[in-house]
């Protein structure tokens, strides 16, 4: 796993320090929170900061669960949105976003 970053550190190429930061690529590349893939991540930070979700540690991608909760609760985050990132052309009535979770999945909460 990755340390944790925190903007600051510059971009080198043939040891040499170039003039953007990590923190001028976060802001290019992340600054669109209506993107789906922004979206997702930042669902998924929402649900990290309510669930005690350790933020020092850098998120792991590739992992069987999006986080795992300091009691060990593995939590899948989905995320949905009628805005989208690009102009919709028309205006679309709005339906339901059906999110379906199978009940084995809540054993841990009180419904």
């Amino acid at each position: 796993m990755s340390k944790l970053k925190t903007g600051n550190e510059y971009f080198l190429m043939q040891n040499l320090y170039l003039p953007h930061t990590l923190l001028d690529f976060w802001k290019w590349n992340s600054s669109d929170l209506l993107s789906n893939a922004t979206r997702g991540r930042l669902a998924e930070f929402i649900v990290a900061t309510a669930t005690g979700v350790d933020l020092n540690k850098p998120r792991e991608e590739w992992v069987t669960y999006d986080l795992t909760t300091p009691e060990g609760i593995k939590i899948e985050v989905k995320s949905s949105a009628y805005i989208q990132t690009w102009e919709q052309t028309k205006p679309r009535p709005r339906s339901p976003i059906p999110i379906s979770m199978p009940s084995r999945a809540c054993c841990a909460c009180k419904l």
